[in-house]
């Protein structure tokens, strides 16, 4: 099947060096179906699968949850680099996003601390528009 959902960020997420509007997100970290997830809604308002693979969209849909965090991303500004972003939910409700920057970058399981400063220092230049 899907091997990403669609984000749609509400209100819409800023880049913070060039300040476009980013839009096109996708992620990995939910159910990987082609759904589309608006933030606000506690189940999915949409899907791109073939509508004859889903006897019931209704039940279809709401039978997916994301988890409480997750990561998404796009690669849709003047910048032209991949921008990730963080998804927050409560109660199973995505309520919160925010762009990554090196003020709030997380480190993954496998991200060494050599890796995360790298990260952190190439965050911080991009936003400072110190990179060509």
């Amino acid at each position: 099947m899907g091997m990403f959902d669609y984000y749609i960020p509400d209100p819409p997420l800023h880049c913070p060096a060039c300040n476009s509007v980013l839009e096109g997100w996708q992620g990995k970290d939910g159910p990987c179906m082609l759904l589309i997830w608006q933030q606000g809604d506690k189940v999915p308002v949409a899907h791109k699968l073939p509508e004859e693979d889903i006897d019931n969209n209704k039940v279809f849909l709401e039978s997916f949850v994301l988890p409480s965090h997750f990561e998404i991303y796009t690669d849709g500004c003047k910048c032209e680099r991949m921008i990730d972003a963080y998804g927050f939910c409560e109660n199973e409700v995505w309520c919160r996003s925010e762009v990554v920057t090196h003020l709030n970058f997380r480190p993954g399981y496998t991200t060494s601390v050599k890796d995360e400063h790298k990260i952190r220092k190439y965050l911080k230049q991009w936003i400072e528009n110190e990179i060509e």
